[in-house]
């Protein structure tokens, strides 16, 4: 029987994980025995594609407590839930995603030593290729079935991507629902952001204080929509664009289904590249947009104004040459790299006791 303190252990570690805009959407019980993991409607994007990177971020999650099971000298086996099978989705805790039952036994992975040292470093990057031995070793971390990793190390194929990432992100700026929902995750003063404990603050994004006051000024949509009419979204997006550029290499995530399952091997997949990348002391930033962009507009088209959603469409098959996707689904691309310097600040997180119930 798992004890309290080894319970509370392993979610302390889970609770480390990556998640979509830092927005923590994960929740741990108890039950019989074994560990539930649950998605609260609270913690969700509301723009997210069928949760597909709440899914990628309970990967993480796992990813996290499986690594701190082993250090414990425990293995743990997960079973994701799959949607037919969530009677219990009512629940206050939200969503049941998935169930883990641990056991006597664990080996020590090397990587749970590096998930207090994890961050997103959103500096500019040595934009000389990374070297062949790192990009292996990458490749070895992100082995698992279904999974697979494609990533980009010249100039000229990262300037064609940039190029890509730049077209898509002025969207997020340009769409009344997308904008308000990316306004909603910064946290604009230290204060909101201690109290808060999730979303993005001033210093995990590398801005001064100084830039909350604009913030807050085109946090205000009509003010946004004024602003884009002279350059704002095309200008925000730009710098997304030079960010692949000015790194040593962009990778992409992908599964060969899209499933919860497969997000979820996607998820627990890039935990293991950001730590590989942490111990080989590389700078490490998730790129969301693009690939959540491309998936929505082909399930969710009507979520885009109609300008917009051919403008994705243009894209699609330039992303998917680019990375040799063929019938691959794209999950979540990274740009890596020497970084210029350590962040500003690392993103928040909430108490532990607040993600168990």
């Amino acid at each position: 029987m798992l004890s309290r303190e080894r319970f509370r252990a392993l979610v302390a570690a889970a609770h480390k994980a990556p998640s979509p805009d830092n927005l923590q959407g994960w929740a741990f019980g108890l039950r019989d025995g074994a560990i539930e993991v649950r998605l609260p409607d609270a913690h969700r994007l509301p723009t997210d594609v069928g949760d597909m990177f709440s899914w990628i971020g309970i990967g993480a999650a796992l990813e996290n407590l499986m690594l701190q099971a082993g250090a414990e000298g425990l293995t743990a086996a997960v079973e994701v839930v799959p949607t037919s099978g969530q009677g219990s989705a009512g629940e206050a805790a939200g969503q049941l995603a998935a169930r883990v039952t641990v056991a006597e036994g664990g080996v020590r992975d090397p990587l749970v030593d590096q998930l207090d040292a994890r961050v997103t470093n959103r500096k500019p990057f040595d934009s000389e290729p990374l070297d062949p031995s790192l990009c292996q070793r990458l490749q070895t971390a992100a082995v698992a079935p279904g999974v697979s990793l494609q990533l980009l190390t010249s100039k000229q194929e990262r300037t064609r991507l940039g190029a890509l990432v730049a077209d898509n992100d002025w969207i997020r700026m340009s769409h009344q629902p997308f904008h308000a929902e990316l306004f909603s995750v910064f946290r604009l003063s230290r204060t909101e952001a201690v109290t808060r404990g999730d979303g993005l603050d001033l210093a995990s994004l590398e801005l001064p204080v100084p830039a909350g006051l604009f913030l807050r000024l085109v946090g205000k949509w009509p003010a946004a929509k004024m602003l884009n009419r002279i350059g704002l979204a095309k200008g925000f997006a730009k710098g997304s664009g030079n960010g692949v550029v000015a790194s040593g290499a962009a990778g992409l995530v992908s599964t060969s289904g899209d499933a919860n399952r497969d997000y979820v091997a996607a998820g627990r997949a890039f935990q293991r590249i950001w730590l590989t990348a942490t111990a080989l002391g590389l700078g490490f930033q998730p790129l969301g947009g693009l690939s959540q962009y491309l998936t929505k507009v082909r399930k969710e088209r009507s979520t885009f104004l109609p300008e917009h959603a051919a403008h994705l469409d243009t894209l699609q098959a330039p992303f998917r040459e680019i990375f040799g996707l063929g019938n691959g689904h794209p999950a979540l691309m990274f740009r890596v790299g020497r970084a210029s310097g350590l962040p500003l600040g690392r993103s928040l997180r909430r108490p532990v006791d607040d993600v168990i119930f």
